[in-house]
Formats: C-alpha cells, sequence, structure tokens
C-alpha cells in the first residue's frame, strides 16, 4: 500500500494521516509513503513511524497544492512516482487532497497492464471548491481534465464530512463508490520528547503566567480562508465594548502561513500588543496538553473539511466558538456543545462572544453529550474499522 500526501507538517490531514499509518502498520499492511513538499522530520518522529527510508519517496515540489506551477512540473514527478509503485509493486494507492489526486490519475494512466490492478482511493479533506471556485477559464480546463481522468481512474472517493462530499459531488463527479469517513481523536495521545524547542518553551511559559486571565485560543494556518484577520477585528470591537484590558483577557495566534505579516501589523494598528500573541505552531502532544489553559478554542474559517483540532478541544471540554460551515456544523451544535456563527459575521460575533465571556463561570456546554458524541461519532476505533472495511471491499 502507498499513501500520498502533500506535505509533514503542522495540520490537521497531517495529524490524521500519520495516525492512519500507524494503525495500518499494525493491521499488516506494509505502509510506503510519498510526500510531495514540506516534510517536517521532527513532526515525522513524533509519531514513532517506523518506515525505511527506502519506503518514502521525497518529490521535492514547490506547492502542496494542485496550480499552474505544479502542473509544469507534473510529468517528471509523475515519472518518479510510477517507478516508486512499480519497484515496491504496488497495488493500492490512498491519496490526499487535489494535488496528489492529479498525480496519482497520471500515474495511473500511464500504467499498462498493472492499470486494472492498482486501486486508486482519493481522500478529499476540504471543501476544496470553496477554496478554488471554477472561476476562470484556466480551472475550468483543469477542472475538465480532472473529470475526465477521475471517471476512468478512481476506484473510490472517501471523504472526512457530508459538506466535502457534497462540494465533491457537485464540482466533480459523484462517484459510484464513496464513502464519509469522518476525521477522529486517536486512541492514545503521544508522549512528548524529553527537550522542546525554544519557542515551545516559552510560548509554555508565557501561558501559564497570570493563570486568572481568560485565554482564547485561535490555531491553524495563517491564511486568508482561516479567518484570523476577520476575528482581530472582531475581537477588538469585543474588547472595546467590554472595557477589558490585558490583565483580563488574551488571544494566542497559533499558526504559521503567508498572512503573518499582514496578522502582525493589524494587531499594531489596534494596539493590541499586549491582548494578542502570534506564535509559531507547537508539537501536538504538546498542544493537547496545554488546551485545558484556554477557556475558549475559536475557528473562524470561511470554509473547511472537518476540524480536528475541534475535536481535541471537545475532547478537553473547552468552550468553542466557530463558523457555521460546512464540516464543523457536523461537529458543533450551537448552544449544546459548542457556539455557531455565521461566516464573516461580524455583529454575530462579537455578540456570541461577549455571552461566552459574561457566562464565563457558567456551565456552556453539555459535557456528556460531547463525550457521548465523540464516542458514537468521532472515536478513532470508528474510523479505522470503517477505513479497513474500504480497503477490503476489492469492488
Amino acid at each position: 500500500m502507498m499513501i500520498v500526501l502533500p506535505m509533514v507538517a503542522h495540520e490537521g490531514i497531517t495529524i490524521q494521516v500519520l495516525n492512519q499509518i500507524k494503525a495500518l502498520e499494525k493491521n499488516s499492511y506494509k505502509v510506503f509513503l510519498v510526500v510531495l513538499s514540506q516534510f517536517d522530520q521532527k513532526i515525522f518522529d513524533s509519531f514513532h513511524l517506523k518506515l525505511a527510508l527506502d519506503r518514502i519517496l521525497f518529490a521535492g515540489q514547490a506547492d502542496s497544492y494542485l496550480s499552474v506551477r505544479s502542473l509544469l512540473t507534473s510529468l517528471s514527478v509523475t515519472y518518479r512516482i510510477r517507478r516508486f509503485v512499480q519497484q515496491n509493486k504496488i497495488n493500492i494507492v490512498i491519496a490526499h487532497a487535489a494535488y496528489a489526486h492529479f498525480l496519482m490519475r497520471l500515474v495511473k494512466s500511464t500504467l499498462r497492464s498493472e492499470v486494472r490492478k492498482l486501486r486508486l482511493y482519493q481522500y478529499f479533506h476540504i471543501t476544496q471548491y470553496k477554496q478554488f471556485p471554477v472561476n476562470t477559464f484556466k480551472r475550468y480546463i483543469i477542472n475538465k481534465v480532472n473529470k475526465l481522468l477521475a471517471k476512468r481512474y478512481d476506484n473510490a472517493h472517501l471523504f472526512v464530512s457530508e459538506a466535502v462530499k457534497r462540494d465533491v459531488e457537485i464540482n466533480l463527479i459523484k462517484h459510484s463508490y464513496q464513502q464519509v469517513i469522518y476525521n477522529a481523536l486517536p486512541l492514545h495521545v503521544l508522549e512528548q520528547g524529553s527537550t522542546l524547542r525554544a519557542s515551545s518553551q516559552d510560548f509554555v511559559s508565557l501561558l501559564k503566567r497570570r493563570k486568572a486571565v481568560y485565554n482564547i485560543l485561535l490555531p491553524g494556518r495563517l491564511e486568508n480562508y482561516k479567518g484570523q484577520i476577520f476575528f482581530i477585528n472582531a475581537f477588538a470591537a469585543f474588547v472595546k465594548k467590554e472595557g477589558l484590558l490585558p490583565k483580563h483577557i488574551r488571544l494566542f495566534i497559533l499558526g504559521e502561513g503567508s498572512q503573518k505579516v499582514q496578522i502582525k501589523q493589524l494587531i499594531k494598528e489596534f494596539k493590541l500588543d499586549d491582548y494578542i500573541y502570534v506564535k509559531e505552531p507547537i508539537e501536538n502532544s504538546l498542544f493537547l496538553k496545554v488546551l485545558p489553559y484556554f477557556n475558549l478554542v475559536t475557528l473562524p474559517s470561511e470554509f473547511e473539511g472537518l476540524p480536528l483540532v475541534i475535536l481535541e478541544a471537545l475532547q478537553a471540554k473547552r468552550v468553542v466558538l466557530c463558523s457555521d460551515i460546512g464540516g464543523t456544523n457536523e461537529v458543533v451544535r450551537d448552544g449544546e456543545t459548542g457556539f455557531l456563527f455565521k461566516a464573516l459575521d461580524f455583529s454575530e460575533c462579537v455578540r456570541k462572544l461577549s455571552f461566552i465571556y459574561k457566562n464565563r463561570d457558567a456551565k456552556l456546554i453539555n459535557e456528556v453529550a460531547i463525550e457521548e458524541e465523540l464516542q458514537s461519532k468521532f472515536s478513532f476505533n470508528k474510523h479505522i474499522h470503517k477505513l479497513l472495511s474500504v480497503l477490503e471491499d476489492d469492488r
């Protein structure tokens, strides 16, 4: 079996897929891995995976997503992946995200006698057509080609949520064999190593100071669609409205990405340097350990697939405030297991933020309902059982 992954980085796809690989190896699957772009060795090592270097292909691509630039190098990458498939006699491939989907369709199209033996499972993690709508001629042509290739070469479509499934059915194809496999929490929290990066140590020290402060966490890649800039605006209005000082409340933005400079500039413009801290991502095991220090976890994205960080926050019994978008609203029930606001609705976001803060000493969420839902719908046992059932169905 071969897994094709866009990158190994601080992101939900990486965490979910590396946990899947561990489970697949335990279930007697010999896993080979193709990583298209960025590869963070420390993150990979933290999952204690025992994959020899000859079982990993580093493609070294500049982009981890399907773009015009990545199209120009797709033929050379396709050749390398095809050779890797043939050398290792791969017969099952799980490709994660759009660029991997496209490359594996090309790979399969170049195989001759092996083409019918290779089963290609396309795994969709985000409402990708909301992120990259087909609104230009170039995107129309790429999507047209992808439709033709998908109909011919995809053996199955797997989705992390019903919202992702609808997005693909409407804009790509409705496959004859498709399954929703919800993202899930891993069975065990990985133990952190004996040493932390200096940046992680600084973050933990800062977080532990003045424990009486109300702490808000906004995690995720610093990209426009993740909503950090929107939330900073809402947070600034909320702080002014409630007359809050830095000793009362702090917001931690945890992530890296293209919007980092703009986010820091906005914080300076609002004179919120003493309220808002922008920190780089931390190890997942440490992230899970510090979650209890936060009173509120927020995810104001414009679109998602099914955010793993919200599952982690619910598991830690944290109050969550999220935009009411597909995927997220399959996890959070407004007023019961968390709070939702219409995406990019400034007034509603400020209003709910104020309500949550003013009632911070009250029981705002139904912890029993959360636990029941996590166990019945989002447990890793159910997740991997469903994935294994799909892989063992040779249709």
